[in-house]
């Protein structure tokens, strides 16, 4: 894998993803919303008061909007749970979307959940960047 080191939050990306790959996550992920299986962090404080300041009502629509060429990273998400540490794979994306009339670029980050016995897509981070975010793939 190759890695590089977040100093800020010391998690490691990863970017040896192919587009592939990006894509593949990305349909089963639409497949999940249109299932009606997804939820959603609103109660982060980040989310709601980029949702409230932009009028965002309907946040699926952003993710919906998402295509490889916004594809930044993934990283690894750690889980305390009863038995132990969960670790699962978080995406990130930087989407360039039009809110109040002028293009905005929205951090999301989101992953895929498995329960036991379904999983869904889980949207963690959904607001303005903050700090610079490259696309991994400049193709546009």
């Amino acid at each position: 894998m190759i890695e590089n080191i977040d100093d800020e939050n010391q998690c490691k990306k990863y970017t040896n993803h192919t587009k592939s790959e990006i894509k593949e996550f990305i349909y089963r992920c639409f497949e999940l919303i249109r299932e009606g299986k997804k939820d959603y962090l609103s109660s982060n404080e980040k989310n709601f008061n980029f949702q409230a300041e932009y009028g965002i009502r309907d946040i699926w629509k952003v993710v919906l909007s998402i295509s490889v060429e916004y594809f930044c990273y993934s990283a690894d998400d750690y889980k305390k749970t009863k038995n132990g540490i969960k670790i699962e794979r978080v995406y990130i994306f930087k989407v360039p979307y039009v809110l109040q009339d002028r293009r905005t670029d929205i951090y999301l980050k989101l992953k895929m959940r498995r329960k036991k016995s379904y999983e869904d897509v889980f949207v963690l981070s959904l607001h303005k960047p903050e700090k610079p975010l490259n696309v991994l793939w400049n193709d546009f």
